[in-house]
């Protein structure tokens, strides 16, 4: 079967974008989506839509999935009609959605079993960069499937990582996931008490913006992980103290902070192991020591 014989499954907001790129860029396109409508304005364009995932893969050589979570895969994947339900005949499948570790190792060792290789490829930033082909891709399995995956995913993201083993992609999504949204928590729950104040709150969240709060890793702080300096920068037992001002304020407004307690809950933790005059990235090691 030829190389640029490509199916995709999952025709949302996210993968009919992405397949759409793949049809301008010249790959032969074969698309199943549950939602037979989604797949109009890719057949208007010369995909083939198909009845069944079972029907995409026998006609691709690359398998792509973009779907809403794990049930979904579970059913594309090994449902009576799924993919993992035809011989694999080394079919290359590049599972995209956002799921859990442990269902990638578990489809990884159902498509060995089944003749396919299997790589997971999460993808992060949005529908904007999906259709532009700018997305960030991280990519777990072996290398030699990640670079037979390369050409394929060039057209969908300009930024490629191979995190190691099956299951590592999934990890780095969903840890991606957790940074941001706790950030986002954060922003909200102080934004919130700013308003409580009765402050100008667009003009707060400028300020926040344009400060190292804005732009998180810009002080490069998070070198430290493996550079194993704890020297400090911003010592812990400092922090704690600047901590301590926001939720007394937070009190004093009897404004409720959750996120914020935990986070002074997580320094307290490192400075009563001993690492109070170290810098705040010794949290990174504090189960460690």
């Amino acid at each position: 079967m030829e190389s640029n014989q490509v199916g995709y499954i999952g025709i949302g907001r996210m993968g009919g974008r992405m397949a759409k790129r793949l049809l301008d860029a010249g790959y032969s396109l074969a698309v199943y989506d549950a939602n037979p409508a989604a797949m109009a304005p890719l057949t208007a364009l010369g995909a083939r839509a198909c009845a069944t995932p079972a029907e995409v893969a026998a006609q691709s050589s690359i398998v792509m999935s973009c779907l809403p979570g794990p049930e979904e895969v579970a059913e594309v994947m090994e449902g009576p009609q799924g993919v993992l339900s035809i011989p694999g005949g080394n079919r290359l499948l590049i599972e995209m959605s956002t799921i859990g570790p442990a269902q990638s190792r578990a489809l990884a060792r159902r498509s060995r079993e089944a003749g396919f290789a299997y790589i997971d490829a999460p993808i992060s930033n949005g529908v904007g960069p999906a259709e532009t082909g700018e997305l960030t891709i991280m990519v777990g399995g072996e290398r030699g499937d990640f670079d037979r995956a390369q050409p394929v995913l060039r057209h969908l993201g300009n930024r490629l990582y191979h995190m190691g083993d099956i299951g590592t992609g999934n990890f780095t999504k969903i840890a991606n996931q957790v940074i941001y949204l706790s950030y986002v928590a954060s922003v909200c729950e102080i934004a919130r008490a700013a308003r409580g104040l009765d402050m100008d709150v667009p003009n707060f969240i400028d300020v926040m913006r344009n400060s190292v709060a804005g732009r998180p890793m810009m002080t490069h702080w998070e070198d430290r992980f493996e550079n194993g300096d704890r020297v400090a920068g911003f010592q812990i037992s400092r922090l704690l103290k600047d901590l301590q001002l926001g939720a007394d304020v937070c009190a004093e407004h009897a404004f409720d902070i959750p996120v914020l307690e935990t986070v002074i809950n997580t320094y307290k933790k490192a400075s009563d192991a001993g690492h109070a005059d170290l810098d705040m990235t010794a949290i990174y090691s504090v189960d460690q020591d």
